[in-house]
């Protein structure tokens, strides 16, 4: 598949002989070599860490007033188990550590599926295993993702990657890394709600091999979503913002051609120069885009192998229950708020890195108009790595000098420390 896109004429591209260098190497050593790129992208976020949203207003401040009991306190209706284990983690550190050991475990775990995808375990899945490593330096230098990029709070979405290759692989040999997955199966389960949408999953891939390994982790994804759904039942109504939702369905195509199509190949900062042009104003351009990219998926569907089916139904029951519960639009109708670059762009993580790999299975298609315009979404790519590779950088908050005042002021000092991105509520602790 993308072995065939990386020939022009009859000479290899360059790319072909660097992936097949790269191919060479161990797996400890892509899963560094990610990290690597991963920290290029936003080296800010561990050369001079703060905390980022959630992390430090919940997480840390939670962990450091109950401890181990904040782990099962539910946010936004369930747990966030990866973000409070980290947290508790960090308890045992100097304060002015904290940022910097949540951006580091986000970058690890941020490492972790592009490194299980190009391993030999998913060679059932996915045969061509330069078509899976550059799938994985997709996934590492995805355009439109940089709320995803090594803040803890968004891992979960890396988990929920992480935790459907995890099911879709051929199982390990060892026992340990046996252990260690579905240690991680529960993590994720137990990290944000995709459980729920990993179930069907998991069950496809049972009835598919009925092994003993398929059905462990049918079992394990069960639990936790039967954990997870009893916290959603009990806060629901509650949990989440009540903003109206402003359904219409030339909104809903604007919401996919520029979040999705087009976002994942030119990434934020050509989509905002392109959502504000007059050209964008006319309704009938994001339709066609998005039925045009609609019918192209259609087709990939069904010419595809299993693994594309099932990554399009875990992206697409995602995505649909982003656009039914959406979080973050304040009193602006949820799906209008949805339609500005950078606004919510955790949504479409999954789904864009879903539509690259509609795209890429394409390039192939006997039709050429197909073949043409599956091609013209990833020649679009190197536009989109090139803008939105680097991670805009923002004004330290000066938390390791505020930080440090704090562990020598007296029991009982009340501080604020303020986090990013600005305008998020400040991280408030009392010393104990």
């Amino acid at each position: 598949m993308l072995n065939k896109v990386l020939r022009i004429g009859r000479s290899p591209y360059p790319l072909q002989g660097a992936i097949g260098s790269l191919l060479t190497l161990p797996l400890w050593a892509m899963w560094i070599m990610f990290m690597a790129v991963l920290f290029l992208r936003h080296p800010q976020a561990i050369l001079q860490a703060d905390f980022w949203g959630e992390d430090g207003c919940f997480w840390y401040a939670d962990a450091y007033e109950a401890g181990w009991r904040s782990l099962l306190w539910p946010h936004t209706g369930y747990l966030q188990t990866i973000s409070r284990l980290i947290a508790v983690f960090a308890q045992n550190f100097p304060l002015s550590w904290g940022p910097t050991i949540f951006a580091a475990s986000a970058l690890i775990i941020q490492a972790l599926p592009p490194t299980l995808l190009v391993s030999k375990r998913m060679d059932d899945a996915w045969p061509d295993p330069g078509a899976r490593l550059g799938f994985a330096l997709i996934y590492v230098l995805l355009p439109n993702s940089m709320e995803v990029l090594t803040n803890l709070t968004n891992s979960q979405w890396h988990l929920a990657c992480l935790a459907f290759l995890i099911v879709t692989a051929r199982p390990s040999s060892s026992r340990l890394v046996v252990a260690a997955e579905l240690v991680a199966l529960a993590i994720s389960g137990l990290s944000g709600p995709f459980s729920v949408f990993l179930f069907p999953i998991a069950v496809w891939q049972f009835l598919g091999s009925r092994t003993g390994p398929a059905f462990v982790r049918v079992i394990v994804v069960t639990a936790c979503m039967g954990i997870q759904a009893s916290f959603l039942f009990d806060t629901i109504g509650t949990a989440r913002p009540q903003a109206p939702l402003g359904a219409d369905v030339i909104i809903l195509a604007r919401i996919l051609a520029l979040q999705i199509f087009l976002g994942a190949s030119l990434g934020i900062r050509i989509m905002l120069r392109i959502s504000r042009s007059w050209v964008w104003g006319i309704d009938a351009v994001p339709l066609i885009v998005a039925l045009v990219s609609g019918s192209l998926a259609f087709i990939a569907l069904r010419r595809g192998n299993p693994l594309l089916r099932k990554s399009f139904v875990y992206a697409a029951l995602l995505l649909t229950a982003a656009l039914i519960s959406p979080v973050g639009s304040g009193s602006e109708p949820a799906w209008i708020f949805m339609t500005h670059p950078v606004a919510g762009n955790r949504y479409y993580f999954i789904p864009m890195l879903v539509w690259l790999g509609i795209c890429i299975s394409l390039l192939p298609d006997r039709v050429v108009l197909v073949r043409c315009l599956a091609l013209g979404f990833i020649v679009l790519l190197p536009f989109g790595f090139v803008t939105d590779f680097y991670y805009p950088g923002s004004n330290p908050t000066g938390f390791v000098e505020h930080a440090r005042e704090f562990e020598r002021a007296p029991v009982g000092t009340r501080m604020e420390f303020a986090v990013l991105p600005p305008g998020f509520p400040p991280m408030v602790l009392t010393k104990h």
